[in-house]
């Protein structure tokens, strides 16, 4: 076990250094942006339209600012490092978490598997990049299994603070409700003695409620609940809708996809077995409501689920266990376990490449990669950096504002024509152009550039990782950004 943390420790923090960016722009526009509005380096114009609607709970984007006021009083004020040290907080929380949280369940399972569990625990390869994410959906989910693990020791007062962490993870995602709701029926029906003692959690996430209400009328300047906003604009008047609706079927075929389609058929295949087989396991109770709930949303999106993420390796240990009590004369089979024994190497294979992968790139499509190396390469110079539309890596969502990145050094123009690009350039600073790999494969914008001198000096996404995705049908490559600088000679 010792050995194993040990190897966690390291692989979280070469992911949390090198998975730089934002998974889902909500992830830096909804919590840094925020922030840095309280810290007076932002507008509330400059901020995305939740703020205005008022539906963002403010707990993460004031956690956030608290953390850059401590950091930047110590003199860290590079916006790279500050974005570095909310993921390195991250990732600690996350493996004092899964850690407590493995401790307790590998007891109740029987010894042979106990390895395998933490193998699971600690190596899928996508749970570690979700777990150094500072996001709302990485932090709720962290946050509920603390409410399971406070239930599961043995301090005074333990059904009170279980309330109060479930108000946390509801105030982190009010969607957290579900699992919450979920877990608490499963007490209820299967720890009798236990009822009594629930009331106490109720007071404990009131209380929480209570306190997030505080937070938000601080940050907003003005009294607001925020889930019943949330609830009314993205439910009730389907606001989220318009960002895009999908299929009931969307959360079966991306989890299958994304994960790498043999892991994503073990998830599923553990799900159902733990659902037919075992329907009084709690993670069934956990997660049933939770997925059933956003299945009947139509807007949907596969970071929805990262809350119960960490869940998975119990889920699909427990499931295997399962399968193997009902079918145990069939792996005695040899051809089965021959069988059994090659699957287990070709998903073994599979999470190695995972792994390999989030371990050095970073997240997205790797545009502050491009911003970090401009900022560093030409530190006090002033750039031209010439862009075709939506690929501004200092602006990557536009029209909202990236100020957190913001370098007043560089100067941005965006390209209309081919023509446009001679006219745009500067005899005095830096040429810099940038265009997506898929603009860059257009044979007349290749050739303009190669006409006018200009070299390519940075990838957003290194060329070994897009034909490793290529080859695995994983992720898509076509949005990665390509940097090129004109020599001084050619300007």
């Amino acid at each position: 076990m010792r050995l194993l943390f040990i190897g966690a420790v390291l692989l979280y923090i070469f992911t949390a250094i090198n998975s730089s960016g934002y998974f889902h722009p909500d992830e830096h526009y909804q919590i840094i942006e925020f922030a840095e509005l309280k810290a007076g380096n932002n507008t509330r114009g400059d901020l995305a339209w939740e703020y205005n609607a008022e539906i963002r709970p403010a707990i993460q984007p004031t956690l956030c600012y608290i953390i850059f006021r401590v950091c930047r009083a110590i003199g860290i004020n590079d916006p790279y490092c500050l974005a570095m040290v909310l993921r390195l907080i991250t990732a600690g929380f996350s493996l004092l978490t899964i850690s407590l949280f493995a401790k307790f369940n590998k007891k109740s399972l029987p010894y042979k598997y106990q390895l395998t569990y933490l193998l699971l625990t600690y190596f899928i390869w996508f749970i570690p990049f979700v777990n150094v994410r500072y996001s709302s959906e990485s932090w709720a989910g962290l946050l509920f299994m603390q409410a399971i693990i406070v239930f599961n020791s043995k301090i005074r007062f333990k059904y009170f603070f279980m309330g109060c962490v479930l108000g946390f993870s509801f105030l982190f995602r009010f969607q957290t409700a579900l699992m919450a709701l979920g877990w608490v029926s499963w007490i209820f029906m299967y720890h009798k003695a236990e009822r009594k003692s629930l009331p106490y959690s109720i007071i404990g996430i009131l209380v929480i409620i209570i306190l997030g209400s505080f937070i938000d009328q601080w940050f907003y300047g003005n009294y607001v609940l925020t889930f019943v906003n949330y609830f009314k604009i993205n439910v009730i008047q389907g606001v989220a809708s318009l960002f895009g609706v999908s299929p009931w079927y969307y959360y079966f075929t991306e989890i299958v996809t994304n994960s790498i389609i043999p892991i994503g058929f073990c998830l599923l295949i553990s799900l159902v077995a733990l659902i037919i087989l075992k329907p009084q396991n709690m993670l069934v109770w956990i997660i049933v409501p939770f997925l059933i709930g956003h299945i009947l949303i139509p807007h949907k999106e596969l970071r929805f689920l990262f809350p119960v993420i960490n869940f998975i390796p119990l889920l699909v240990i427990s499931g295997f266990i399962m399968i193997n009590e009902k079918f145990s004369v069939s792996f005695q089979n040899k051809s089965v376990r021959i069988g059994s024994a090659v699957i287990f190497c070709i998903i073994l294979f599979f999470n190695g490449i995972g792994l390999v992968i989030n371990l050095t790139a970073s997240s997205g499509n790797g545009s502050e990669k491009l911003t970090q190396y401009i900022d560093q390469t030409f530190k006090n110079r002033h750039v031209n950096l010439l862009y075709i539309l939506y690929t501004n890596p200092y602006q990557p969502f536009y029209p909202l504002k990236q100020g957190f990145y913001q370098n007043k050094n560089v100067q941005s123009h965006q390209i209309q024509k081919l023509m446009d690009i001679k006219e745009q350039l500067s005899k005095l600073n830096i040429n810099l152009f940038v265009a997506s790999k898929a603009d860059v494969d257009v044979p007349d914008l290749k050739e303009k550039l190669a006409e006018l001198g200009f070299k390519v000096v940075k990838q957003s996404i290194p060329q070994w990782i897009i034909n490793i995705k290529n080859c695995f049908r994983y992720g898509l490559t076509d949005d990665t950004l390509i940097l090129y600088q004109l020599p001084v000679k050619n300007n």
